[in-house]
């Protein structure tokens, strides 16, 4: 007796054909993404000073100066953050610093700064080479320094310090 049985085969054919499309799919995606990625990482050379500029009038800005020690720390990838400072008139609270959403400026080669587009209020300075390893700007007193923005304006600090 003869017995018969219904199989289905599936062809590994058309799976392999999807798998083909789906990597040429991906490399022409990547091929036209690329250029546009690595243009938008490039690293641009640092300023070798920075020029004062007016500020519009709802927003103040911040300058000043390192001094030579401070820009062997921070190298040419320095870079100066602008912290908003909670606290009372004794200058006793805290500051958060977040790189994404606060105003910061890289350091020019001869130790000067320009922090623009600064809402009015207080805040504390902070630099370094990354987010992760700044260092407070301080006083005379090695105390972090609170500096006020002011609308229209721009605060000429000097010469300013970081911290040991």
């Amino acid at each position: 007796m003869v017995t018969a049985r219904w199989v289905k085969i599936t062809p590994a054919f058309p799976m392999f054909l999807n798998k083909v499309r789906f990597a040429l799919c991906s490399a022409c995606l990547l091929l036209v993404c690329l250029p546009a990625c690595l243009e938008a990482n490039a690293s641009q050379p640092a300023p070798t000073s920075v020029e004062i500029k007016q500020t519009s009038s709802a927003v103040g800005a911040v300058a000043g100066q390192f001094s030579e020690s401070d820009l062997q720390w921070l190298s040419d990838e320095g870079v100066v953050y602008a912290a908003p400072f909670y606290g009372d008139a004794q200058q006793e609270g805290f500051f958060l610093l977040d790189p994404a959403r606060h105003p910061h400026s890289r350091v020019a080669a001869d130790g000067s700064f320009q922090i623009e587009q600064v809402s009015p209020g207080s805040y504390v300075l902070a630099a370094g080479p990354q987010p992760d390893q700044t260092v407070l700007v301080v006083d005379e007193n090695q105390q972090p320094r609170v500096v006020q923005v002011s609308a229209g304006e721009t605060l000429q600090l000097g010469s300013v310090l970081l911290a040991p």
